[in-house]
């Protein structure tokens, strides 16, 4: 998929939040990139939660596979 900036720079600033332990909100990433609309940044974390959660599934699939497979 090919992100405009403005969603890059929502995706990338979701991602280092996530990795703080800090669910990313519109507030949030807003403060940590320093501009941008709301209604931008919203629709950027849509998609960006849309793609969280299936990489999450993936990786929780794997996970169960490989415990159940015992690898």
């Amino acid at each position: 998929m090919i992100l405009s900036a403005p969603h890059q720079r929502v995706y990338l600033a979701a991602d280092a939040l996530i990795a703080q332990g800090i669910w990313p909100t519109v507030q949030e990433v807003r403060a940590r990139i320093g501009s941008g609309s709301n209604t931008t940044i919203n629709d950027a974390l849509k998609t960006w939660r849309e793609s969280f959660l299936q990489r999450t599934a993936q990786a929780a699939r794997a996970l169960a596979t490989s415990v159940l497979v015992g690898v």
